[in-house]
Order: C-alpha cells, then structure tokens, then sequence
C-alpha cells in the first residue's frame, strides 16, 4: 500500500510546526487566528523507465481575523518559502515542490488563504 501522502503530510506537519510563527494544525479546528491546517491530498504514481515516484497534490489552508489581507498573504509567504530546498521523506525518499498557488478570499470577518502544492518524491 503506498503511504506517500501520509509521509509527506508528517514531514510537512514537522517542517511547519518547528519554522512558522503561527500554529498550524492536521485538520481545520475551532481555534484563535491566525493558524493553519491541511485541508486535503490528492496522490498520484509518478513512473518512468527509470524510476517509480508519486505526484501529490496538498491543500493547506490559512486563517486570519486581521482586518485585511496582509497577514494571511505574510502567512503563505512563509509556508511557500521553506520550499527552497528538498524534503526528507520516509524512507530515504525526497520531496520537491514543483508547482504552487496562492488564492485569498473573505469569509465574513475572516480571510482564508488557499495554497494548492504539488510535490514530486522520488
């Protein structure tokens, strides 16, 4: 059973607690803003002649009350800047981001930031 997705999601979850400075959390929860969480995975097999990976795709999503859309665009900043270099990921594997975006809407008194990440892990 590949449990690639799941391994992405630990190592992000680690990479994301131990460098952001707001919380974050595996699920969307009742809690104080401004935090983040993942929303969901789409996983994918990756294979060529040469080597068998996967394509995931995650959504994580970002929570602000501050009364425009500074700190929730500050926030996906943040998270799309610890992008700059591979991720360990289970087993001897790595993960690369290969593609990102960002959109912020409003939702009553809150703006919610919607980063949609794609990882290739080989």
């Amino acid at each position: 059973v590949n449990k690639m997705d799941l391994e992405l999601q630990k190592a992000l979850y680690e990479l994301f607690k131990s460098n952001l400075k707001f919380p974050f959390y595996d699920g969307l929860r009742d809690e104080v803003y401004p935090y983040g969480a993942f929303s969901y995975t789409e996983d994918r097999p990756l294979n060529t002649k040469t080597s068998k990976g996967n394509e995931i795709f995650i959504q994580v999503d970002l929570f602000s009350a501050y009364n425009g859309q500074k700190e929730v665009k500050e926030m996906a900043n943040s998270v799309i800047n610890l992008f700059s270099d591979v991720i360990p990921v289970g087993s001897g594997q790595v993960a690369y981001l290969t593609e990102w975006f960002k959109r912020i809407q409003r939702e009553d008194d809150i703006y919610h930031g919607i980063l949609e990440l794609t990882f290739e892990i080989y």
